[in-house]
């Protein structure tokens, strides 16, 4: 299904929201979106069916008591800011992959920004043509498209700047100690929360399209992962010992998606970038090793990052040696 920022339920939500501890009344929300009581009633039922608890008290009005423990679209874009830039809201039951239908769209003419998130990815990719399955409806599994028409270098510190503003922006949401593992990974604990992929094309030294794909683990209780995965990776609900609204999660990350994509349109501040990311940075300081492309291993302390976003490692030797991103992993030394 298909959402547009200025839908009528859209615009409900936030209305409901801007006032949680009173009622606002029918002829109030009528009057706001420019439709009689009886649309604005109609409404409200659709609201419920998707499993929104909204009350109606004779001579009050209504008032949003409860949200629904699935993600919605009129949810996701009611916590956007009004005048967010993004143009539609696409929202799956299922996805092979939110990247590929994302780029797809773009390629055929759909507006941009937009949007595609699904409940289930059973498809997903990861870095250097990994894949990537996600089949718990509690998480997110989504993309971002662009048609930002820049050149190429705008983007290459896209990514970790992504990150870098997910990571604050779900820290301060959550109060969890969220870290930044380089070059496109969340970390809470020494354990993996989330991934970011970005892919585009280019036309004679342009960028025409751009995905940025984030998959997060918000809902997932421990017995939710596969066995193998339980040592290494996380969730938000399991940090933080309860769990949380899907919605407001995943517009956060919408939101700092958008932003992210803003900031790499107009010039992002490469000093800040790398004195930012070395305050959220997992294993900052420690001894690491890191695998090459081209299968070789590289050993040494976690120094940073430079300006252009390549990992700095201080080799035992004490040279100062760096890695671009897309061409290494990284993994805290077992030795």
């Amino acid at each position: 299904m298909t959402m547009r920022i200025d839908s009528p339920d859209v615009q409900i939500l936030r209305a409901l929201r801007s006032s949680p501890e009173s009622f606002c009344s029918g002829q109030d929300l009528a009057q706001q979106l420019g439709m009689s009581r009886v649309a604005v009633w109609k409404r409200l039922e659709n609201l419920k069916k998707l499993g929104f608890v909204i009350e109606a008290i004779r001579k009050k009005g209504y008032q949003l008591s409860q949200t629904p423990e699935q993600a919605t679209e009129a949810g996701i874009l009611s916590h956007l800011p009004p005048d967010s830039s993004l143009q539609e809201l696409i929202l799956t039951e299922t996805s092979a992959s939110t990247n590929n239908e994302v780029m797809r769209l773009l390629a055929t003419g759909s507006e941009a920004p937009l949007a595609c998130i699904t409940r289930r990815q059973p498809g997903g990719k990861g870095r250097r043509g990994n894949s990537w399955s996600g089949d718990f409806p509690g998480n997110l599994y989504g993309s971002l498209g662009f048609r930002p028409d820049i050149h190429p270098r705008r983007i290459g510190l896209l990514t970790i700047w992504t990150g870098l503003r997910i990571c604050k922006r779900i820290g301060e949401m959550t109060d969890l100690p969220i870290q930044l593992k380089w070059p496109n990974d969340l970390y809470i604990n020494g354990r993996k929360l989330a991934g970011i992929l970005s892919e585009s094309t280019l036309e004679t030294e342009r960028i025409t399209a751009l995905v940025i794909g984030v998959g997060m683990n918000i809902n997932m209780e421990t017995e939710d992962f596969p066995p193998d995965l339980r040592a290494t990776a996380t969730s938000l609900a399991i940090e933080a010992e309860h769990t949380f609204s899907l919605d407001a999660i995943i517009s956060a990350v919408v939101e700092e998606v958008l932003g992210a994509t803003s900031d790499c349109i107009t010039g992002i501040d490469e000093d800040r970038l790398a004195d930012d990311w070395e305050k959220l940075a997992c294993f900052l300081g420690k001894a690491v090793y890191v695998f090459n492309s081209d299968g070789t291993k590289s050993t040494g302390t976690l120094s940073g990052i430079d300006r252009a976003g390549s990992l700095l490692l201080r080799t035992p030797s004490g040279a100062l040696q760096s890695f671009r991103a897309g061409d290494v992993s990284l993994r805290p030394d077992a030795s």
